[in-house]
């Protein structure tokens, strides 16, 4: 079994690109959501979080959208051990009022994922955040 790594921004919005850029569920969607799963399976240190609509841990609304923060130094509950990393959150289910959260930590730093979305081309309102708090 492979070791696991950091989740690599770069990596992940290419896969994500691609992912989402398939309109319906075809047999070559059904490939690249393949692909997305497993890297994501491959990156360490995931947090797992189910979390209501209206909490403010939840920064991401619809189901594969994403975004990158820094954990606030004060964090509780299950993000305590990302104290201060940078980390990208993406929402992978939702039901009804629940949202079902995924967390990886970043192997990027503030200034280089701030890099990564100005390069591709991404609003950077709504794929970063500078903290949890509001």
């Amino acid at each position: 079994m492979a070791k696991k790594k950091l989740l690599d921004p770069k990596v992940f919005i290419e896969i994500h690109k691609r992912f989402t850029n398939v309109a319906t569920w075809t047999k070559e969607k059904k490939v690249l959501y393949n692909e997305f799963e497993g890297y994501l399976g491959s990156c360490s240190d995931t947090v797992y979080i189910t979390s209501n609509r209206d909490s403010n841990t939840t920064r991401v609304h619809a189901k594969y959208h994403f975004t990158f923060f820094r954990v606030r130094d004060k964090q509780t509950g299950n993000m305590l051990p990302l104290r201060g990393k940078m980390v990208l959150m993406i929402c992978t289910a939702r039901d009804k009022f629940t949202h079902y959260l995924e967390v990886y930590p970043s192997l990027f730093d503030e200034e280089q994922i701030m890099e990564l979305i100005h390069n591709q081309q991404l609003d950077k309102y709504l794929y970063f955040r500078d903290t949890l708090e509001n």
